[in-house]
């Protein structure tokens, strides 16, 4: 902000003539003032009464004192109806936003340190290079120009509430910065970084440092400053090691063996020494090749595949760039516990067909359970296991029984729908089964195939429902979302239509169950990228150790994650497991690369916005403050008003008791 200058505007200049009423005010007030001769007979009396009434000085006072006031209070009544307003006007200048990259990459030390006016190479993080570049450069900018800072990596955060022209505050909020475990996701940055824009005023241009790692090249970031985009390339090695992707494979004899993927950045094969833990103890080790580049490996063990946290690490040598990401992964193993599932109503062949596969276990009851969390342990019709008493199911499917309110489950009814549902019965509905234009997750893969239902239920909506199939024309499918869990509501009678028969059916009811819970094999459940995250349904339980890793519930839902790498414990009714989060792969390379669109400068050197100032033009309304000074004023008068008529009234009650007794 260059300069700002204030001015006085009127929203309706034309009531300033109102002040003209301070005319007739005056000329009343000299009117009601003017003395009139008369001849008396003596002046004796007249005499006895100026002495008595010493006071004509004060009483003119006060006159004068009621005049102003009067007059002032027209001249605030009709600037108050004039509604006025403090216009200010301000040339901005274009800000610049600072954007460091922290990701994974980032943390490799092959930047030269400075320290007292020394350079020693190898010592700092290319984001303590970064934040020293963008020091600079903050030094650099003229006075008056907005600052942001943001720190990139799976998202953009940004280091100050506020754009500041303070360029200390601004160089400290850089200051506590490190690399995370997760990439350059420029998408999601641009979005957040545009967002924590809109809010600020004037132009803005932006400068990265950056090792090159975006996935969208810097196209997506710099569209989001309309072009005003430089990167500061930051790192100067590329000389890494690191590996990903592990897995367990089940050998011969009930042993095991580790796969896993090698990136190795030298340009040469090297030997590298691998070491294999499980929840912190040693299983393996060995000696494995790595090509230059990318390559697959395998490491034996002795023993089967137990369920744990395991890591995997390679010995960093001499050559090597020190803090380079990958040299540790991670797996987490955990059995996955069968999906449980409750059929409540009548007993239908297609629906037992379609549970009727690995990972699912089913029970019936013939109506609605009061209490979903306290069912009655029983065998299960399906599967091993069972709906216990210690846990709910997760999928309640009823065909041709009544659903109460608030039941709290992922529901697929046939039939009438609960009554707190968004959706009513509307009727009855025949004839083809068709999908309406669209795409959800429910109609993947799903063709209908000419299925028809001779007899079955429409359904009206009353709320936020998606209506996904009609039959005979007539909405038949519909599903909503409450509270987190997922609903689906088919009006089709099962016993009157061929849908049973028909692929359609079993794949709605894969989709369904996939909709709900999602589901991995026991190697992937628990195992992610940093800045990645992950539904799975469990229990209320579900708690994860430590304050790196997330966990936010959504009904039946917890989603997991973290920004770090690592192995977290995680415990959920009695039973315990580990969630291991990795660094991306495209992380592992940490040679400094080329954004596809832009040309990096290799120094840090002053950067000049390409963005033309703007001139700002804000109003603060005035009418009121207007209106309660006049409304002070007309108390003000009124109180000299009564002050005067008091004294006056004393004044003549005391000279006619004068006269009385004379």
């Amino acid at each position: 902000m260059l300069k700002e200058l204030g001015s006085i505007a009127f929203a309706q200049p034309g009531a300033l003539w109102i002040g003209l009423a301070v005319l007739p005010i005056v000329v009343l007030y000299f009117l009601r003032m003017r003395f009139r001769r008369k001849p008396v007979g003596s002046t004796y009396l007249w005499r006895e009464l100026a002495v008595a009434t010493s006071g004509g000085d004060a009483l003119r006072r006060r006159s004068i004192l009621l005049l102003l006031l009067q007059v002032a209070a027209v001249a605030l009544a009709a600037f108050a109806a004039a509604g006025p307003s403090l216009v200010s006007r301000a040339l901005l200048k274009p800000g610049v936003a600072f954007v460091i990259d922290v990701s994974a990459s980032m943390g490799s030390r092959d930047c030269a340190r400075e320290s007292g006016g020394t350079r020693e190479a190898h010592a700092a993080s290319r984001v303590e290079a970064a934040v020293l570049a963008a020091s600079r450069e903050i030094d650099a900018l003229g006075e008056g120009v907005p600052v942001m800072t943001f720190a990139c990596s799976s998202s953009a955060a940004p280091l100050l509430p506020a754009p500041t022209l303070d360029k200390a505050a601004a160089k400290a909020s850089l200051r506590s910065l490190s690399a995370l475990s997760g990439g350059f996701e420029e998408g999601s940055c641009a979005d957040a970084i545009s967002a924590a824009l809109a809010r600020a005023e004037g132009s803005w241009s932006a400068v990265a440092f950056t090792d090159g790692g975006m996935d969208l090249g810097g196209d997506r970031l710099a569209s989001a400053f309309g072009g005003s985009f430089r990167a500061v390339s930051i790192g100067t090695g590329g000389a890494s090691v690191g590996a990903t992707g592990l897995r367990l494979e089940e050998r011969a004899e009930g042993k095991a063996r580790a796969v896993f993927s090698l990136w190795n950045g030298h340009g040469s094969t090297r030997e590298l020494r691998i070491h294999l833990a499980r929840n912190g103890k040693p299983l393996a080790s060995g000696l494995v090749r790595a090509d230059a580049g990318w390559s697959r490996s395998t490491l034996d063990l002795e023993g089967g595949i137990d369920e744990g946290g395991y890591s995997l690490e390679i010995e960093r040598e001499k050559d090597d760039i020190e803090g380079a990401p990958g040299s540790t992964c991670y797996l987490s193993v955990a059995r996955q516990r069968a999906l449980r599932v409750l059929l409540v109503g009548r007993s239908d062949p297609f629906l037992k067909a379609a549970l009727a596969q690995g990972g699912i276990s089913y029970s019936s009851l013939a109506a609605f359970p009061a209490d979903l969390s306290s069912l009655p342990a029983q065998a299960p019709s399906g599967e091993p296991g069972s709906v216990g008493a210690e846990t709910a199911p997760d999928i309640v499917v009823v065909e041709s029984a009544r659903v109460p309110a608030g039941a709290r489950c992922n529901l697929l009814v046939f039939g009438a729908p609960p009554p707190d549902a968004p959706l009513a019965s509307g009727g009855a509905a025949s004839g083809l089964i068709a999908s309406v234009a669209g795409t959800h997750p429910l109609l993947r893969f799903v063709s209908w195939e000419g299925a028809r239902a001779s007899s079955g239920l429409a359904y009206s909506l009353r709320g936020q429902a998606l209506v996904l199939a009609t039959t005979g024309g007539k909405p038949s499918l519909v599903a909503w979302e409450q509270e987190g869990y997922r609903s689906l509501a088919c009006g089709v009678d099962l016993s009157r239509s061929d849908l049973g028969l028909k692929s359609a059916f079993p794949v709605l009811l894969q989709n369904y169950i996939r909709w709900c819970a999602p589901r991995a094999d026991d190697q992937s459940a628990y195992t992610l990228y940093a800045g990645e995250s992950a539904r799975r349904l469990e229990p209320e339980s579900f708690r994860l150790k430590g304050s790196v890793a997330k966990a936010t519930r959504s009904g039946p839902e917890v989603t997991i994650g973290a920004d770090s790498a690592g192995l977290f414990e995680w415990e959920a009714s009695g039973a315990r497991g580990y969630l291991a989060v990795n660094v991306p792969s495209g992380e592992l390379d940490a040679a400094p690369r080329a954004l596809k669109s832009r040309s990096p400068v290799a120094g840090a050197a002053a950067f000049t916005p390409v963005v033309a100032a703007e001139e700002r033009k804000s109003a603060r309304p005035l009418g009121s403050i207007a209106s309660a000074l006049l409304a002070i004023l007309l108390a003000a008068e009124w109180i000299a008003w009564n002050g005067s008529s008091r004294r006056r009234g004393s004044r003549t009650g005391k000279m006619k008791r004068e006269g009385g007794t004379a």
